[in-house]
Parts: structure tokens; sequence; C-alpha cells
């Protein structure tokens, strides 16, 4: 390799791995048409476990289970020398554990070798930071997934990923409190000026801030299949060039997990990526692949990552909280779920737990008005494939679900 002059001198990879629980397309005819007894009931009146299990088991087969072999295989290949973080939403979890245990097993596996970092999140991939970053129920849904990964891995991660990435002052001061080291947010230099490749830590605290390299990440996140880019066809050797001649000490590579066979298909030959990009990384002199844990140990602070009361995130174009919580509908939906919270609270058991899954960030997401590109990614992931559509089913279970609090429906099995 060319001798290269202040070239970046680690990649650290992660992996946000995340399903949602989907609500149904018309759940006011299904709550009419079906009697529940218990609060367990509405899981498959609310929720379309369906669609939920159908995605779940073609997301392993054609992403979760290759994609996590190939990582397996390459970590004991190069005996250390290959690692990456996964950060598991804890729904993901539970379908797993229900629809594909297999999946777990393997990351598992590749845990225990040593060969993956897990990161911390909030249990429901949550917008909870949005209405309130200091507030209960962002952290209780933190502290929910901590005892997930203890209890499911026997680990306790050290770094935090928000929900999509999102990132202000208040976040970080709250996931400080919280005892972690590091959070991730987004790079892009139109959100946040600093430099990607270098590790910063908040604004008036210590805890250390690690910025998503957007371009090399979208390279293969969004890019690697376009047959019109003019990069295309992405190979693991020009992508790793990219990455030896980078400035800075670390690239930080983050990407959703199913980009390695959902939203690039294996036909695509991302898998075959996938397994040849270790072999062209290591290769590279001087250029180590670490973990999010052992690159705030291994580089100095270069300043300091401030934002204020907004919001950064790795969403759309406008890389904020718009994808959220950018039209008049979504915060109609989120005043909806607000107004149930303390009725959700009083209930506890299955009822909070089915509140919380309407806390998701993916149901917001699907209501957002988009056009161009971001539109086209909004419509991609949605199964209802209408912001309105999704709203009105949205709303209709919120409602059922506090008509049934107030009522007392399944008060002995809460």
């Amino acid at each position: 390799m060319d001798a290269l002059h202040n070239v970046v001198r680690a990649v650290c990879f992660v992996f946000e791995v995340h399903q949602p629980i989907r609500i149904r397309p018309d759940p006011d005819v299904w709550i009419r048409a079906k009697k529940a007894e218990k609060w367990e009931d509405l899981l498959e009146i609310y929720f379309d476990q369906y669609v939920n299990q159908l995605v779940i088991e073609r997301a392993a087969r054609k992403c979760y289970l290759p994609a996590t072999r190939i990582i397996l295989e390459n970590v004991r290949r190069y005996e250390g020398r290959f690692k990456v973080a996964f950060s598991l939403s804890g729904v993901f979890v539970e379908q797993c554990k229900r629809w594909a245990p297999e999946v777990l097993d393997l990351i598992k596996r590749v845990v225990d070798a040593g060969g993956a970092e897990l990161l911390c999140q909030t249990y429901f991939h949550s917008i909870a930071s949005l209405w309130d970053p200091r507030g209960r129920e962002f952290v209780e849904q933190v502290k929910m997934h901590q005892e997930l990964i203890k209890e499911e891995f026997g680990y306790r991660p050290q770094v935090f990923e928000n929900t999509e990435f999102l990132f202000n002052d208040l976040v970080a001061e709250t996931v400080e409190r919280l005892g972690f080291k590091a959070i991730f947010t987004e790079g892009a230099e139109w959100r946040i000026p600093e430099d990607p490749c270098y590790v910063y830590q908040r604004r008036g605290g210590e805890l250390r801030v690690l910025l998503r390299h957007y371009r090399l990440s979208d390279d293969i996140g969004f890019r690697y299949s376009s047959w019109w880019w003019e990069e295309y066809p992405l190979l693991p050797a020009k992508w790793a060039r990219w990455v030896a001649v980078t400035p800075g000490d670390v690239v930080n590579i983050c990407l959703d997990y199913e980009t390695f066979g959902e939203h690039h298909w294996p036909e695509t030959g991302i898998h075959n990526f996938l397994q040849q990009l270790p072999h062209q990384l290591v290769e590279i002199e001087k250029l180590d692949i670490l973990t999010p844990s052992e690159v705030i140990e291994r580089f100095p602070v270069r300043g300091e990552v401030g934002y204020g009361p907004g919001f950064v995130s790795w969403a759309d174009m406008e890389r904020d909280e718009s994808a959220w919580l950018g039209t008049s509908l979504q915060r109609k939906c989120l005043r909806r779920l607000l107004a149930v919270e303390p009725f959700a609270r009083e209930a506890k058991g299955w009822a909070l737990h089915i509140w919380r899954y309407l806390t998701t960030s993916d149901h917001f997401y699907y209501m957002a008005v988009r056009g161009g590109g971001p539109g086209v990614v909004h419509d991609y992931f949605s199964h209802l494939k209408s912001p309105e559509r999704t709203a009105h089913a949205y709303l209709t279970i919120l409602e059922d679900l506090e008509r049934r609090i107030r009522s007392g429906f399944g008060s002995e099995f809460a």
C-alpha cells in the first residue's frame, strides 16, 4: 500500500437492528369484530402479527442469518482484527424470540466470539426523547433495554445509540447521567460542522460523541445497488481505498443491518461485498477495525459538540426530527399519544406495554409527507402506503386503548 499522509487510523462498524410491531391497517373493523377478554388479546387486534411474522422471517432468511454468518466467519478468520457493533431494539428481540430465535442465537455466537459490542438504545426504538429528553419515559425505556441486553446476552452496554441517531444537548446530558461513556449521532456537515473522523465530547460534560461518516455509510446503505451511480458497481477494494485515504482518526460506518440482504437484495451481490470487505480492510497498513468502546479508549478528544434544543438525526435529507414530527398530522398523533400516557401508566402491565409499542418511531415515520427520493423511502418502509391511513389506524387504536383502560378492561389480568 502507498504511504498515505494523515490517513484515517481506524474504522468502526455499527449496525442498527430493528423491526417495528406494525399496526393493523383497519383496527376499527377488528376491534368491533373480535371480542378480547384480556390485554394480551389486543396484541392480535391492534397489531398486524401476520405481517410482523412475514417480515421478520423474510428478513431473517435474506439478511439476518446470512449476514451474521458472514460476520461470524470473518471474526474467526481474522482472529480479533475484524469486529462490529450491534444495536438491537427490544421489539426486534421480542419478534426474534417468537418467530426467528435462530437469529438471536447466531448474534450471541458473534458476541461470545469477541466479535461484537452491543449498544444500548430505547427498548421500543421510540421517539420518547423528542417530547422530553430528560423525562421519565425516555429514561425508563433506556433502562428496560439495559435489562433486556443483560438478560439475553449477559452484557452491559457502555455506548448509547438513540433512535435513528436523534441527538441534542439534553439527550447527551441524560445519557451521560445514566452512566454511558459515549453516544453516536449523525455527522452530516450541514447539521454538525465538526469533522466526523474524530472523537468529541458533549458540551459541558465528559460523554464522548461519535459522528457517523454519512457519505461512506450511504455509499453502502443507499447507493450500493444504484446502477445510475457513477461509482457503480461498488467493489470492496474500491470502498476500502476510500476509507484508507480519508484523513482523521476514525471512520464510523453506521447502517441499518437490513442493508445486507433486505434493502439490497442478495441478488445484488451485497453478501459477497460483506464477505470480501474485511480482507480488503485488514490489508491496509496501520488501519484497525475497532468497536466503539475501543475507539474512545484509543483516540483523544478533539473538541466539544453541542446542539442546543434542536435535534440531529440520520433521517432524510433534513437530518433532523421532521421525519417524525414535521407535519400537523404527526404532531396531532403525538398529542393524542401523550394524552393517553397517564391512563396507561396507571393501568401498568400490558396496557402500558401496548402504549409503548405506539411510541415506536416507525409509526410516525409512516405518517410523513415527503416528495422525491425521501418520499420513496418512506413509502418503501410503510406497509400501509398512506400517511392518512396510518394516522387513522393509529388514532383509532389510541382511542380504543384509552376507552378500555377507563372502563377497567382486563384489570384482573394487568
